[in-house]
């Protein structure tokens, strides 16, 4: 088959909260001919959003020369559903992928949304920002990549919903200055959906034109609209952990959400 996504993005990310279909839109990603796609490989930066320069930065050079180097022969489009680009130090990771890449190319960000509540409350049926003890030290399920804002006061009096809502709050604002600082740049292509959008093979089929791949539409039925990634077996062992786990309602979430929205704002 000849190579027609010559127009294609030479590397496809994405930005979300996590919880929200990253799975689900790799799979849709690897139906692109032509396209290696992977879900979270490592190295991730997902863990690197409070490091210091010293250690952020070598680490980021390292994730560009990973993504780069590792696409199988035959292959034009690079595609990972990853968090990468969700770190303090995230505008040297695009300058130094743009810089890398063929200067004729361009890279492409997903910025994938679900319904704030239905994150929340994914991430609190898991168990994050729940306390536990380790080695005498108080730590939280999701720490290190679970980015909680210091302007909220300290995390260690907060509660799991508070931990989880600074956090999808946290995102939101950070992709909104991403678009604002990416979204007229010619050499990146943005494409905003949902997950509920790429349930309708419309949309999928649209999100395939504006990064010009290509796919069979027979394989894209058989992937649009199947769950994947429902992680039933983690939600149970967190139900079942010692102390359990406590999932608020929707209003609560939501006022939760609108507090610390109104707090970071300021």
């Amino acid at each position: 088959m000849k190579n027609t996504t010559a127009d294609a993005p030479e590397v496809l990310l994405c930005m979300s909260t996590g919880r929200c279909g990253t799975a689900y839109l790799q799979k849709i990603l690897s139906s692109a001919h032509f396209t290696h796609s992977l879900h979270e490989p490592s190295p991730t930066l997902a863990s690197l959003r409070s490091c210091n320069a010293e250690i952020i930065i070598p680490a980021i050079v390292e994730k560009v020369t990973t993504m780069l180097d590792c696409q199988p022969p035959g292959t034009t489009t690079y595609a990972e559903t990853n968090h990468c680009l969700l770190h303090r130090h995230w505008k040297y990771f695009l300058i130094t992928l743009l810089a890398r890449i063929d200067p004729r190319r361009k890279v492409g960000v997903v910025v994938l949304r679900r319904r704030e509540e239905d994150v929340v409350r994914s991430r609190l049926e898991l168990g994050h920002g729940t306390k536990y003890t380790k080695d005498g030290e108080e730590r939280f399920r999701g720490e290190g990549w679970i980015y909680y804002p210091q302007r909220l006061g300290p995390i260690d009096d907060a509660s799991p919903l508070d931990i989880v809502c600074g956090y999808v709050v946290s995102v939101r604002n950070h992709v909104s200055e991403f678009l604002e600082e990416y979204g007229s740049d010619d050499r990146v292509v943005i494409y905003e959906t949902s997950l509920d959008e790429l349930n309708d093979l419309n949309r999928v089929l649209e999100l395939f034109d504006v990064f010009n791949l290509k796919s069979e539409r027979s394989e894209l039925e058989e992937i649009v609209g199947r769950k994947v990634n429902e992680r039933e077996g983690d939600k149970t062992k967190a139900a079942n952990h010692k102390g359990g786990i406590s999932v608020a309602g929707e209003h609560v979430i939501s006022a939760t959400l609108s507090r610390i929205s109104a707090k970071l704002a300021k």
